[in-house]
């Protein structure tokens, strides 16, 4: 009967903490999404991301400026496959930090539900045996 409990209890577990962790990712992708989008960014915003992104690579102010305008409008001097491609790494960026802070969140909920049930252990209290006297 103990190992039929304990069988189902970790079924019930893992099924609960993975729908928690599709559930955070999925908020938080859709967050970090909305942080990207270029409806909701200003123009300087995207000036700077692109900057940060491109600017180590060689990329000098002109050509950000002109990307920048390119990724507000769709039109600029990369081919739109470039913007594609470019979009698609963000997409990337965007689906591994929302995996990352999912599983922070599921291991935030684990580590409170553990000290909860640690608290409780200290509650049991041993069941004397039938001969003997406390």
């Amino acid at each position: 009967m103990f190992n039929l409990a304990k069988i189902i209890g970790g079924s019930v577990g893992i099924a609960s903490v993975e729908t928690l962790l599709t559930n955070r990712a999925t908020h938080h992708h859709a967050f970090l999404n909305e942080y990207l989008s270029a409806v909701n960014r200003a123009p300087q915003e995207i000036y700077n991301l692109l900057k940060t992104l491109w600017g180590s690579r060689g990329m000098d102010n002109a050509m950000i400026v002109e990307a920048s305008h390119g990724w507000l409008t769709g039109q600029g001097f990369l081919t739109f496959e470039q913007y594609a491609a470019f979009k698609m790494i963000l997409y990337k960026m965007i689906e591994k930090q929302a995996n990352i802070l999912a599983f922070e969140d599921v291991f935030y909920v684990m580590a409170i539900v553990s000290l909860g049930g640690a608290v409780l252990a200290f509650g049991v209290r041993k069941r004397a045996s039938e001969g003997s006297v406390l």
